[in-house]
């Protein structure tokens, strides 16, 4: 019972206008909630003693021995920035790492799972070399007449990239001068 002042009565509410409640224990913490529920703790970049920046990300169980044989670590990964390093350079940093973590992680759980693989920009830009450099090489001791690799740059062009250009290019094809989404 709370009163404002002294001389002010207490409030007294009739047992009719109350509420009686068939599980009284409805504002009670559960009984079992250490035992099942844990805390969700997201991947921070934090401040070290000497100055620099500690990240920590643990691997989780199913792919752990996956994980430990292909990279090195099975319990956890670490990103150790060095002191002097600028906090958005630091930030930058830290996200790059969090990404390239996350992406082996999905891509052990979609192989395990025979799945396809996630691919981050540098993966993508990576896997574009390697092609490029496998198909150069099937054509670098007889590269063959000029109108024939014309004709192939046009089907490239407009039957393979162009299905795959975006709605707003559609709409107005002059007004993306750059193609950015090529």
């Amino acid at each position: 019972m709370v009163r404002a002042h002294p001389t002010v009565p207490p409030l007294r509410i009739s047992p009719l206008s109350q509420q009686l409640t068939d599980r009284p224990d409805v504002f009670a913490p559960p009984k079992i909630q250490k035992a099942l529920q844990m805390a969700l703790r997201m991947v921070e970049l934090v401040r070290a003693k000497g100055g620099g920046f500690i990240a920590r990300k643990g691997i989780p169980a199913d792919v752990r021995d996956d994980y430990e044989r292909l990279y090195g670590v099975r319990w956890e990964a670490q990103l150790r920035i060095p002191s002097g390093t600028p906090i958005p350079f630091a930030k930058s940093q830290h996200g790059e790492w969090l990404a390239e973590i996350e992406t082996r992680i999905a891509a052990l759980r979609a192989h395990r799972n025979g799945e396809g693989q996630p691919l981050t920009r540098l993966n993508a830009i990576a896997l574009a070399g390697r092609w490029y450099v496998w198909f150069v090489k099937q054509h670098e001791a007889n590269p063959g007449p000029a109108k024939y690799w014309r004709e192939f740059g046009d089907h490239l062009v407009w039957k393979v990239i162009y299905p795959e250009a975006p709605d707003s290019y559609h709409e107005g094809p002059y007004m993306d001068s750059f193609a950015t989404w090529l």
